[in-house]
């Protein structure tokens, strides 16, 4: 699918109210495209992907595809700009990580020494940014269940300093 910023497209109204429209998808090969649309909830974003089909030269929402989650507006960003670049491996990989039971997937390798590098730094008892301490608090709270060490009340988050 490629982008494209030339076709015109019907929204619901009702559909639109609270959503960012993110972008539209096409495929060169038939006459249907995605709409992807954004949300913000108290804790999380939300992405949703739309199929549309074209009628009269007009592309209109048949139904939603999937609903994601995600931690960041970072991550909604990376995941829009390579949509239209991945193979279908990727897709199904990267749908199945976030299917209905929005089971978290696991950790990449970079993540894990991220998420490593955090650890050692609340043992050390040093302070962490808040952002750092919400990555690292999904860990914490397995680790706490698998080995019963409190590691919630060892975490110290660095004051902005105004």
């Amino acid at each position: 699918m490629e982008e494209n910023n030339s076709i015109k497209v019907e929204f619901n109204n009702e559909l639109i109210k609270n959503m960012k429209i993110e972008g539209i998808l096409t495929s060169p090969y038939d006459e249907v495209s995605v709409a992807i649309l954004s949300d913000q909830e108290i804790d999380a974003f939300i992405v949703k992907i739309f199929y549309m089909h074209k009628e009269k030269q007009v592309y209109k929402i048949s139904h939603e595809l999937i609903t994601l989650k995600m931690e960041s507006r970072y991550k909604i960003d990376k995941f829009i700009q390579h949509l239209p670049h991945m193979s279908a491996i990727e897709l199904l990989i990267m749908l199945n990580s976030n299917d209905s039971s929005r089971q978290q997937r696991e950790p990449s390798t970079g993540e894990n020494r991220l998420l490593l590098n955090i650890f050692d730094d609340i043992l050390e008892g040093k302070e962490i940014s808040w952002e750092d301490a919400k990555r690292f608090l999904p860990t914490a709270k397995k680790l706490e269940q698998s080995y019963g060490e409190k590691l919630m009340s060892k975490i110290k988050i660095k004051q902005n300093k105004k």
